[in-house]
């Protein structure tokens, strides 16, 4: 069933202001939120999309239930997506707002999917910011782990990081130690120390992992006060 309000179908619904994803009537879904799927597919690209699997009561799901640009998907849905390149392109880039596992990507919000045929290969930046992490000047033992860090495309043949581990004086607002990594190579499937600090503001190491799509990353250690080890992701390279 849909959720109408004067014969119109319901696409928001707030709650104490807080929006509404699902809602249940006697343990059964009657609304999933709707969005829109954004697909952007460049020249030389044969592909497949559609919805995998839906719990909106009024959508269906399968092979036949074909995405293109603008669709709309909801809450929950899982979309398929297939591509290859055709001949005479050397790979496929595929960029996305979810991560793909096994051709599935998950629907939270509005979503997005991007399919680029690679003429030839290069390194290419995936994510590029300033991404950090700190460990708390409390003595105790901490592991922090990274978000945000961008997606791997699916046929990236070697990944590269930069960054740096610092130690900061919070007292004088002063970094009093930092070690710095540069294009360090990353192995798939493999936590790589990229970086580690030990003085007297405690001991701590930056790990990272290149896992398929996406990159894992983990900072680990102990400070002390007033010092602050803090874990810099500045640049992330895919060779595709």
């Amino acid at each position: 069933m849909a959720i109408k309000y004067e014969n119109d179908n319901v696409s928001s619904i707030s709650f104490n202001t807080n929006p509404v994803r699902t809602v249940s009537k006697d343990g059964t879904i009657v609304w999933e939120k709707p969005f829109t799927l954004t697909l952007n597919v460049g020249v030389g690209i044969d592909y497949v999309c559609y919805r995998y699997s839906t719990k909106e009561p009024t959508a269906l799901s399968g092979s036949s239930e074909t995405l293109s640009n603008g669709s709309t998907i909801y809450y929950d849905d899982e979309v398929y997506i297939y591509a290859i390149t055709q001949v005479g392109y050397a790979g496929l880039r595929i960029t996305s707002s979810q991560t793909i596992t096994n051709n599935l990507m998950p629907v939270y919000g509005n979503e997005s999917i991007t399919l680029t045929a690679v003429v030839g290969q290069e390194w290419r930046t995936t994510f590029s910011g300033d991404n950090e992490e700190y460990i708390e000047p409390d003595g105790t033992y901490h592991e922090i782990s990274f978000s945000n860090l961008g997606s791997i495309p699916q046929d990236a043949q070697q990944v590269r990081i930069t960054g740096s581990l610092y130690d900061f004086d919070d007292s004088s607002q002063t970094i009093y130690n930092q070690v710095n990594f540069t294009n360090t190579t990353l192995t798939e499937g493999q936590w790589v120390q990229v970086a580690e600090l030990q003085d007297t503001g405690g001991t701590s190491e930056l790990l990272v992992m290149w896992n398929g799509t996406s990159i894992s990353a983990t900072l680990k250690g102990t400070c002390y006060y007033p010092y602050v080890h803090v874990g810099q992701i500045t640049l992330i390279e895919a060779y595709y």
